[in-house]
Protein backbone atom coordinates (compact mmCIF):
# COMPACT_ATOMS: atom_id res chain seq x y z
CA UNK A 1 0.00 0.00 0.00
CA UNK A 2 2.88 2.46 0.12
CA UNK A 3 2.95 3.30 -3.41
CA UNK A 4 -0.52 4.19 -3.35
CA UNK A 5 -0.45 5.95 0.22
CA UNK A 6 2.33 8.32 -1.24
CA UNK A 7 1.00 9.16 -4.80
CA UNK A 8 -3.15 9.40 -2.97
CA UNK A 9 -1.25 11.93 -0.48
CA UNK A 10 1.09 13.82 -3.16
CA UNK A 11 -2.15 14.68 -4.82
CA UNK A 12 -4.05 15.88 -2.52
CA UNK A 13 -1.64 18.12 -1.49
CA UNK A 14 -2.45 21.50 -1.71
CA UNK A 15 -0.55 25.06 -1.01
CA UNK A 16 -2.70 25.71 1.50
CA UNK A 17 -2.07 22.85 3.14
CA UNK A 18 1.11 24.34 3.56
CA UNK A 19 2.58 25.30 6.67
CA UNK A 20 4.78 28.79 6.96
CA UNK A 21 8.07 27.61 7.82
CA UNK A 22 7.13 24.50 4.70
CA UNK A 23 7.00 27.42 2.28
CA UNK A 24 9.71 29.36 3.61
CA UNK A 25 11.91 26.62 3.13
CA UNK A 26 10.56 25.43 -0.10
CA UNK A 27 11.21 28.98 -2.06
CA UNK A 28 15.06 29.11 -0.03
CA UNK A 29 15.34 25.93 -1.48
CA UNK A 30 14.36 26.54 -4.97
CA UNK A 31 16.88 29.89 -4.66
CA UNK A 32 19.69 27.89 -3.85
CA UNK A 33 19.15 25.21 -6.49
CA UNK A 34 18.96 27.85 -9.49
CA UNK A 35 22.26 29.29 -8.07
CA UNK A 36 24.00 25.69 -7.93
CA UNK A 37 22.68 25.44 -11.36
CA UNK A 38 23.84 28.36 -13.02
CA UNK A 39 27.03 28.39 -11.06
CA UNK A 40 27.46 24.83 -11.81
CA UNK A 41 26.83 25.06 -15.73
CA UNK A 42 30.72 26.28 -16.05
CA UNK A 43 31.77 23.40 -14.62
CA UNK A 44 32.68 20.68 -17.89
CA UNK A 45 30.30 17.87 -16.58
CA UNK A 46 27.48 19.65 -17.15
CA UNK A 47 28.50 21.39 -20.87
CA UNK A 48 30.03 17.91 -21.90
CA UNK A 49 26.94 16.35 -21.48
CA UNK A 50 25.04 19.25 -23.84
CA UNK A 51 27.29 19.25 -26.17
CA UNK A 52 26.91 15.30 -26.34
CA UNK A 53 23.22 15.45 -26.59
CA UNK A 54 22.80 18.70 -28.52
CA UNK A 55 22.90 16.83 -32.13
CA UNK A 56 19.79 14.56 -30.96
CA UNK A 57 18.16 17.74 -28.99
CA UNK A 58 14.43 17.98 -30.66
CA UNK A 59 13.20 21.23 -32.37
CA UNK A 60 10.24 22.18 -30.21
CA UNK A 61 11.92 23.16 -26.88
CA UNK A 62 11.15 25.12 -24.39
CA UNK A 63 12.90 24.38 -21.65
CA UNK A 64 15.87 26.54 -20.21
CA UNK A 65 19.69 25.21 -19.60
CA UNK A 66 20.29 27.37 -16.36
CA UNK A 67 23.61 29.70 -16.51
CA UNK A 68 22.92 29.50 -20.18
CA UNK A 69 20.45 31.09 -23.12
CA UNK A 70 19.92 27.45 -24.30
CA UNK A 71 16.62 26.66 -24.65
CA UNK A 72 15.97 22.56 -25.36
CA UNK A 73 13.43 19.98 -24.78
CA UNK A 74 12.51 18.28 -21.71
CA UNK A 75 14.98 15.54 -20.89
CA UNK A 76 17.63 17.95 -22.36
CA UNK A 77 17.07 20.02 -19.38
CA UNK A 78 16.48 17.73 -16.48
CA UNK A 79 19.52 15.87 -17.38
CA UNK A 80 21.67 19.23 -17.91
CA UNK A 81 20.31 20.94 -15.07
CA UNK A 82 20.39 18.12 -13.00
CA UNK A 83 24.44 17.62 -13.40
CA UNK A 84 24.76 20.82 -13.00
CA UNK A 85 22.77 21.33 -9.79
CA UNK A 86 25.44 18.57 -8.50
CA UNK A 87 28.53 19.72 -10.53
CA UNK A 88 30.17 21.67 -7.48
CA UNK A 89 28.87 19.44 -4.69
CA UNK A 90 27.38 23.02 -3.01
CA UNK A 91 23.38 21.52 -3.28
CA UNK A 92 21.24 21.31 -0.38
CA UNK A 93 21.28 18.05 2.25
CA UNK A 94 18.77 16.92 4.56
CA UNK A 95 19.60 17.16 7.72
CA UNK A 96 19.00 13.27 9.03
CA UNK A 97 20.71 11.60 5.85
CA UNK A 98 22.70 12.35 3.08
CA UNK A 99 20.33 13.40 0.27
CA UNK A 100 20.66 16.68 -1.87
CA UNK A 101 16.47 16.95 -2.25
CA UNK A 102 16.50 19.56 -4.50
CA UNK A 103 18.51 18.47 -7.78
CA UNK A 104 16.69 15.73 -8.46
CA UNK A 105 13.17 17.10 -8.24
CA UNK A 106 13.28 20.88 -9.57
CA UNK A 107 15.46 19.87 -12.50
CA UNK A 108 12.57 17.89 -13.67
CA UNK A 109 9.65 20.24 -12.59
CA UNK A 110 10.97 23.62 -14.04
CA UNK A 111 11.63 21.21 -17.35
CA UNK A 112 8.53 20.22 -17.46
CA UNK A 113 6.63 23.75 -16.07
CA UNK A 114 8.26 25.65 -19.03
CA UNK A 115 6.88 23.52 -21.90
CA UNK A 116 3.27 23.14 -20.20
CA UNK A 117 2.74 26.86 -19.49
CA UNK A 118 0.25 28.47 -17.49
CA UNK A 119 1.37 27.00 -14.07
CA UNK A 120 1.33 29.24 -10.93
CA UNK A 121 4.10 29.87 -8.16
CA UNK A 122 2.11 27.74 -5.57
CA UNK A 123 1.41 25.20 -7.81
CA UNK A 124 5.07 24.77 -8.89
CA UNK A 125 5.54 24.96 -4.99
CA UNK A 126 3.21 22.45 -4.12
CA UNK A 127 4.39 19.82 -6.65
CA UNK A 128 7.91 20.67 -5.39
CA UNK A 129 7.12 19.94 -2.08
CA UNK A 130 5.66 16.73 -2.54
CA UNK A 131 8.70 15.59 -4.77
CA UNK A 132 10.87 16.37 -1.85
CA UNK A 133 8.48 14.77 1.35
CA UNK A 134 8.45 11.36 -1.21
CA UNK A 135 11.97 11.23 -1.95
CA UNK A 136 13.24 12.00 2.09
CA UNK A 137 10.32 10.12 3.22
CA UNK A 138 11.65 6.97 1.52
CA UNK A 139 15.39 7.90 2.19
CA UNK A 140 14.79 7.45 5.66
CA UNK A 141 12.86 4.63 5.49
CA UNK A 142 15.79 2.56 4.26
CA UNK A 143 19.11 4.60 5.73
CA UNK A 144 21.61 4.21 6.68
CA UNK A 145 21.62 0.33 5.05
CA UNK A 146 20.65 1.21 1.58
CA UNK A 147 23.77 4.09 1.55
CA UNK A 148 26.40 1.99 3.75
CA UNK A 149 25.64 -0.65 1.10
CA UNK A 150 27.03 1.61 -1.93
CA UNK A 151 24.12 3.48 -3.41
CA UNK A 152 24.19 7.36 -4.00
CA UNK A 153 20.66 7.63 -2.38
CA UNK A 154 20.26 11.05 -3.70
CA UNK A 155 19.44 9.66 -7.18
CA UNK A 156 18.10 6.29 -5.75
CA UNK A 157 15.11 7.88 -4.46
CA UNK A 158 15.57 11.30 -6.42
CA UNK A 159 14.11 9.90 -9.24
CA UNK A 160 10.79 9.13 -7.54
CA UNK A 161 10.59 12.52 -6.24
CA UNK A 162 11.00 13.79 -9.52
CA UNK A 163 8.41 11.32 -10.62
CA UNK A 164 5.79 12.39 -8.15
CA UNK A 165 6.30 16.31 -8.40
CA UNK A 166 6.00 16.25 -12.17
CA UNK A 167 2.89 13.55 -12.32
CA UNK A 168 1.42 15.87 -9.54
CA UNK A 169 1.99 19.33 -12.03
CA UNK A 170 0.93 17.31 -15.05
CA UNK A 171 -2.43 16.00 -13.43
CA UNK A 172 -1.81 12.42 -13.61
CA UNK A 173 -4.46 10.35 -11.17
CA UNK A 174 -3.91 8.28 -9.00
CA UNK A 175 -3.47 4.95 -10.52
CA UNK A 176 -1.78 6.98 -12.76
CA UNK A 177 0.87 8.34 -10.60
CA UNK A 178 1.25 4.82 -8.70
CA UNK A 179 2.30 3.71 -12.32
CA UNK A 180 5.03 6.58 -12.71
CA UNK A 181 6.31 5.85 -9.04
CA UNK A 182 7.11 2.05 -10.08
CA UNK A 183 8.65 3.31 -13.34
CA UNK A 184 10.80 5.40 -11.31
CA UNK A 185 11.36 3.08 -8.66
CA UNK A 186 12.79 0.41 -11.56
CA UNK A 187 15.19 2.84 -12.43
CA UNK A 188 17.71 2.58 -9.84
CA UNK A 189 20.45 5.20 -10.69
CA UNK A 190 24.33 6.07 -8.88
CA UNK A 191 26.27 4.08 -7.15
CA UNK A 192 29.33 5.52 -4.54
CA UNK A 193 32.31 4.10 -6.78
CA UNK A 194 31.47 7.43 -9.33
CA UNK A 195 32.25 10.03 -6.17
CA UNK A 196 35.74 12.13 -7.27
CA UNK A 197 33.89 11.90 -10.80
CA UNK A 198 31.90 13.57 -13.10
CA UNK A 199 29.66 10.67 -12.72
CA UNK A 200 28.44 11.80 -9.28
CA UNK A 201 26.69 14.68 -10.47
CA UNK A 202 24.99 12.96 -13.56
CA UNK A 203 23.21 10.54 -11.11
CA UNK A 204 21.32 13.29 -10.16
CA UNK A 205 20.65 14.93 -13.69
CA UNK A 206 19.70 10.53 -14.84
CA UNK A 207 17.55 11.13 -11.67
CA UNK A 208 15.39 13.90 -12.93
CA UNK A 209 15.51 12.49 -15.83
CA UNK A 210 14.38 9.31 -15.20
CA UNK A 211 11.20 10.32 -12.84
CA UNK A 212 10.62 12.84 -15.53
CA UNK A 213 9.81 10.44 -18.36
CA UNK A 214 8.54 8.08 -16.00
CA UNK A 215 5.51 10.59 -15.63
CA UNK A 216 5.08 11.45 -18.89
CA UNK A 217 5.44 7.74 -20.04
CA UNK A 218 2.51 7.16 -18.19
CA UNK A 219 0.64 10.03 -18.88
CA UNK A 220 0.99 9.01 -22.86
CA UNK A 221 -0.41 5.12 -21.86
CA UNK A 222 3.05 2.85 -20.76
CA UNK A 223 1.53 0.95 -17.85
CA UNK A 224 3.55 -0.21 -14.97
CA UNK A 225 2.83 -2.02 -11.35
CA UNK A 226 1.03 -0.32 -9.00
CA UNK A 227 3.32 -0.81 -5.99
CA UNK A 228 7.10 -0.76 -7.26
CA UNK A 229 7.93 0.61 -3.93
CA UNK A 230 6.43 -1.99 -1.41
CA UNK A 231 6.26 -5.17 -3.37
CA UNK A 232 8.03 -8.55 -2.70
CA UNK A 233 10.72 -7.99 -4.89
CA UNK A 234 10.26 -3.55 -5.28
CA UNK A 235 12.12 -0.85 -4.76
CA UNK A 236 12.85 -1.28 -1.02
CA UNK A 237 13.28 -4.73 -0.50
CA UNK A 238 15.48 -4.92 -3.79
CA UNK A 239 17.51 -2.23 -2.90
CA UNK A 240 18.43 -2.44 0.90
CA UNK A 241 18.13 -4.83 4.35
CA UNK A 242 16.13 -2.91 6.01
CA UNK A 243 13.35 -0.44 5.90
CA UNK A 244 9.83 1.02 7.92
CA UNK A 245 8.25 2.76 4.74
CA UNK A 246 4.88 2.20 5.61
CA UNK A 247 5.89 4.39 8.68
CA UNK A 248 7.86 6.76 7.66
CA UNK A 249 5.25 7.64 5.07
CA UNK A 250 1.76 7.63 7.83
CA UNK A 251 3.65 10.43 8.85
CA UNK A 252 3.37 12.66 5.18
CA UNK A 253 1.55 16.00 5.89
CA UNK A 254 2.53 15.92 9.63
CA UNK A 255 6.41 15.57 9.99
CA UNK A 256 7.81 17.74 7.02
CA UNK A 257 11.14 16.67 5.90
CA UNK A 258 11.34 19.64 3.87
CA UNK A 259 12.15 21.65 7.30
CA UNK A 260 15.13 19.08 7.77
CA UNK A 261 16.83 21.06 4.77
CA UNK A 262 20.19 22.57 5.03
CA UNK A 263 22.52 24.60 3.34
CA UNK A 264 26.10 24.37 2.81
CA UNK A 265 28.52 27.14 3.57
CA UNK A 266 31.08 25.48 1.39
CA UNK A 267 30.91 23.54 -1.74
CA UNK A 268 32.00 19.76 -0.72
CA UNK A 269 30.45 17.26 1.16
CA UNK A 270 29.20 18.40 4.76
CA UNK A 271 30.97 16.05 6.58
CA UNK A 272 34.25 17.91 6.02
CA UNK A 273 32.63 21.48 7.74
CA UNK A 274 33.66 21.10 10.95
CA UNK A 275 36.82 20.63 9.89
CA UNK A 276 37.12 23.67 7.91
CA UNK A 277 35.89 25.53 9.68
CA UNK A 278 38.30 24.16 12.74
CA UNK A 279 41.22 25.62 10.30
CA UNK A 280 39.33 28.94 9.73
CA UNK A 281 39.28 29.48 13.42
CA UNK A 282 43.00 27.66 13.85
CA UNK A 283 44.60 30.32 11.40
CA UNK A 284 42.59 33.49 13.09
CA UNK A 285 43.58 32.50 16.22
CA UNK A 286 47.17 31.60 15.41
CA UNK A 287 47.56 34.97 13.60
CA UNK A 288 45.63 36.64 16.18
CA UNK A 289 48.82 35.74 18.85
CA UNK A 290 51.21 36.97 16.07
CA UNK A 291 53.00 33.58 14.90
CA UNK A 292 54.22 32.88 11.51
CA UNK A 293 52.24 30.62 9.38
CA UNK A 294 54.89 29.93 7.76
CA UNK A 295 56.96 28.44 9.91
CA UNK A 296 54.39 25.60 10.49
CA UNK A 297 56.53 22.39 9.34
CA UNK A 298 54.06 19.65 10.13
CA UNK A 299 49.83 19.67 11.11
CA UNK A 300 47.85 16.13 12.10
CA UNK A 301 44.75 16.36 11.59
CA UNK A 302 41.79 14.19 12.81
CA UNK A 303 38.13 13.44 11.06
CA UNK A 304 35.68 10.90 11.33
CA UNK A 305 36.61 7.90 9.31
CA UNK A 306 33.69 8.89 6.52
CA UNK A 307 35.53 12.18 5.88
CA UNK A 308 38.28 9.57 4.16
CA UNK A 309 35.53 7.33 2.70
CA UNK A 310 33.45 9.88 1.00
CA UNK A 311 35.89 12.50 0.14
CA UNK A 312 39.68 11.22 -0.09
CA UNK A 313 39.93 11.76 -3.79
CA UNK A 314 42.85 14.33 -4.50
CA UNK A 315 42.30 15.14 -7.97
CA UNK A 316 38.44 15.00 -8.39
Amino acid sequence: MATKTLASWALALTYGDLTAPVTEIAIKSIGNWAGCAVGGFSQPAPELAYNVVKPFVVAQANSTILGSDVVVDVQTAALVNGIASHAEDFDDTHRDNPIHPSGPVLSALLAVAERKGSVTGQEFIAAFVAGVEAECKLGVSVFPEHYSAGWHITSTVGSIGAAVAVGKLIGLNEEQLQQAISLAAVQVTGMHVSFGTDAKPFHVGRAAQNGLMAALLVQGGLTGPLNGIEAERGWVHVVSTRENVTAEFGTLGSDWEITKNTFKPFPCDRIMHAEIDGWIQARAKALKQGLDLFKITNVTARAHPRVLFLTDHPEP
